[in-house]
């Protein structure tokens, strides 16, 4: 496994913008050059040493001496942006309750849902549903989703 030793050998990271740029020629890649250039998903990659890492954890590493004990959580949700300030050791939960509202979502409101005429809220804690009522409107449905993440989720809450 690489060190942090290995990765500030190899690469320079600034924390403000997030980008890795190579301190040392290495294969194809010139002394200056983008480190991080090709994207899984998503989430930028690199390759050191013959093997493939996300950027968001090789900048964890650079920055804490250590690789994450658990997942890196992208704090505004861009799995692009490895910014320092961006960036936040999570469990697997945080980490979920931090997603954008899912691509087949009908009613553009995360947490909520059309059933009977009327607006479901919904929120799942500790991988359980749980029923936040029944509402006239999506946005009141959508009210009542917000707080209850704000309560449950705390920093980890996302709304849209």
């Amino acid at each position: 496994m690489i060190t942090a030793e290995r990765v500030r050998e190899l690469l320079d990271y600034n924390p403000a913008t997030g980008e890795f740029t190579w301190l040392k020629r290495t294969g194809r890649q010139g002394a200056g050059k983008p480190a991080a250039t090709a994207k899984r998903l998503g989430y930028p990659v690199m390759g050191i040493d013959s093997k493939v890492y996300m950027a968001s954890r090789i900048a964890w590493l650079w920055m804490t001496g250590s690789f994450p004990v658990r997942f890196i959580d992208h704090a505004n949700g861009d799995p692009g942006d490895t910014r320092w300030t961006n960036l936040r050791e999570a469990t697997d939960q945080q980490n979920n309750r931090n997603k954008a509202r899912q691509a087949n979502n009908t009613s553009g409101f995360k947490g909520v849902s059309h059933q009977a005429g009327r607006w479901r809220a919904r929120i799942v804690q500790d991988r359980k549903p749980i029923s936040l009522g029944m509402y006239e409107t999506p946005e009141e449905a959508h009210a009542a989703y917000c707080n209850a993440a704000a309560t449950l989720f705390g920093e980890f809450a996302r709304f849209e």
